[in-house]
């Protein structure tokens, strides 16, 4: 039996990203119980994995139409959507709706308005959950239930056998310019002198920064791939490339570590954390290209052994942590459901 309060799921992004995957995984979780609706522009909603039982909307004022539960809950699933989703609070409890608003604060914003204005507007919501602790930054008050990592472990180090280097260098992202890709050429160069195989796949921007994803096309070219843009595409014993100018739990670094590959990372975000508790991961200053390609070197010249210890390490740190934080989630947003009007805000 479905309780009397709509849980809604707003994303204002039209491409689907790390964000929107976390979505994918929270959404099934709530099911049967709870109504459930998701709210994103019909481009952006078209590649979600949706599950049949949830109510599919194409902008808040249309779920707002929909004869919702008097009790709602508004998750704001990414930063751009927060003022959108509050004027929606407003217009609902003018009519007499119950509400409490949540955002989930999944990245550092890249841009200086943006750096301004996401504090202020998290302020403004009953509640946030951060990905990261180092997200607290925006919002102190945000829930912290430890780090995002993968919804479940991709391979698991006990039933792996044995990780052997497949001398390949890989890295995928979006061409956006926080992604850092435009960085990988340096790196690529001489890694391929030494023999390694190296090739990056592009996924979709949200930026939308035609000139900059067509200079990034033009540097990475000896090196471009149209192979998947998914986990499955990285091997166990590959070494895995993640240049970000600004990232915070980095799931597309999650996957290959439980894919069982070593990572080179920018030091941003969750990274040095996880270069802590696992040495398959082997950070450097973010932007340092150098300091990125003495890194892949470490990788391409370390014993055999060591390089399949720190790899089945980095299965073993996601095989540990995979799915936490989505139940940790899932629960405080079910408590959070139970709000009396006079504590909204």
């Amino acid at each position: 039996m479905k309780t009397s309060t709509s849980i809604v799921f707003y994303d204002s992004k039209y491409a689907r990203g790390g964000g929107q995957v976390v979505l994918e995984d929270l959404m099934p979780r709530f099911l049967p119980t709870e109504d459930i609706h998701v709210v994103m522009p019909e481009i952006g909603l078209k590649q979600l994995r949706v599950p049949s039982e949830v109510k599919q909307h194409h902008s808040l004022w249309e779920f707002e139409q929909s004869n919702p539960h008097k009790s709602v809950v508004l998750v704001c699933n990414a930063n751009s959507g927060m003022p959108e989703t509050l004027r929606s609070a407003f217009r609902l409890r003018r009519t007499g709706y119950t509400v409490v608003t949540i955002a989930i604060i999944h990245n550092y914003p890249a841009r200086v308005a943006a750096r301004l204005a996401t504090p202020l507007l998290a302020r403004m919501f009953n509640h946030a959950i951060v990905v990261e602790p180092g997200l607290k930054k925006i919002a102190p008050r945000a829930f912290s239930p430890g780090w995002l990592s993968l919804n479940r472990p991709l391979r698991f180090a006990s039933h792996n056998g044995v990780i052997e280097r497949t001398n390949k260098a890989k890295a995928f992202g979006r061409p956006d310019h926080e992604k850092g890709l435009d960085l990988l050429p340096d790196i690529f160069k001489q890694l391929s002198n030494m023999g390694i195989d190296c090739s990056v796949a592009l996924g979709t921007g949200f930026s939308d920064n035609t000139k900059y994803e067509h200079y990034l096309r033009e540097r990475l070219q000896p090196w471009l791939t149209d192979s998947p843009k998914t986990a499955d595409w990285i091997a166990p014993g590959d070494i895995f490339i993640v240049p970000s100018r600004h990232e915070a739990a980095c799931l597309t670094a999650q996957e290959a570590m439980s894919q069982g590959a070593l990572l080179i990372v920018s030091d941003v975000g969750l990274m040095p954390h996880m270069a802590q508790i696992s040495t398959g991961v082997m950070t450097f200053e973010s932007g340092n290209t150098s300091a990125g390609t003495s890194r892949a070197m470490e990788a391409v010249t370390m014993s055999p052994h060591e390089f399949e210890v720190r790899c089945k390490e980095n299965l073993s740190v996601i095989e540990k942590q995979a799915g936490r934080w989505h139940d940790e989630v899932v629960t405080f947003i079910r408590k959070s459901a139970v709000v009396d009007n006079n504590d909204e805000q």
